[in-house]
């Protein structure tokens, strides 16, 4: 037996919520954008994860962080240097 719904098909909401807002579209050039970060950094991310995903203790993991952080910094220091 199918439940009722009003019309509009939301239901009732529970008290206290709002119903749910749905967010605008990216913008297009965010896109472009994300897909140059990862081309250049992608390296240095999937070194990461690798080491994330291998790393058993917290220290091991603040070492990951490190790694990526003197990898990235390094890369930006190339790319802002232009060599």
């Amino acid at each position: 037996m199918a439940r009722y719904q009003p019309p509009g098909g939301r239901g009732a909401q529970p008290r206290g919520l709002l119903p749910a807002q749905q967010l605008p579209p990216p913008d297009p050039a965010l896109r472009p954008l994300w897909l140059l970060v990862l081309a250049v950094f992608w390296p240095q991310l999937s070194a990461y994860y690798n080491c994330m995903g291998s790393a058993n203790t917290v220290a091991a993991q603040q070492v990951c962080h490190t790694q990526l952080s003197n990898s990235v910094g390094g890369e930006i220091s190339v790319l802002q240097n232009g060599r």
